[in-house]
């Protein structure tokens, strides 16, 4: 309120729903940003990656899918956390690593934890991300299960 007629504010946020409504009168205009499509998550991803590691175009529309309604705040953390963790653990990073980024933040599963019923949940939230780009092999090699395991889980 106390600022001055020639003074530029600009703010952000991505829980608008947080703030008290009444200081959206303060803002003159608002400018609302969608989450990144996927061609903008693939971008994003590579963008991020750098030259970490290499990955084909199948790989990145994967991930592009495994990344569906993430921001690309998320989709950055994910990638960061994947190098970090192969710099420090001394791995070369793989397209598994960041799948488990992934996995622990969108089902909240530590990478270390592997039970029966975590890999039902990242079968089943692979598989509900896209039928065609998470076939049975596919959710199989990411997991470093049989595809008749997948196969079990989905339909057993």
């Amino acid at each position: 309120d106390a600022l001055g007629k020639n003074t530029l504010l600009i703010a952000a946020t991505n829980h608008e729903e947080l703030l008290d409504k009444a200081i959206w009168r303060r803002f003159n205009y608002k400018l609302n940003i969608e989450l990144p499509d996927k061609t903008t998550r693939k971008k994003l991803i590579k963008v991020f990656i750098k030259d970490m590691i290499s990955l084909e175009d199948k790989e990145l529309d994967m991930l592009a899918a495994a990344t569906k309604e993430m921001s690309g705040a998320e989709i950055e953390e994910i990638v960061n956390k994947s190098i970090q963790k192969s710099v420090i653990y001394s791995y070369t990073l793989t397209l598994k690593h960041i799948f488990n980024e992934i996995f622990e933040l969108k089902l909240s599963i530590e990478s270390d934890n592997e039970s029966k019923e975590i890999t039902r949940e990242k079968v089943k939230y692979l598989r509900e991300l896209d039928e065609k780009i998470f076939s049975y092999s596919v959710i199989g090699a990411i997991l470093n299960i049989s595809k008749t395991q997948v196969s079990y889980i989905i339909n057993g």
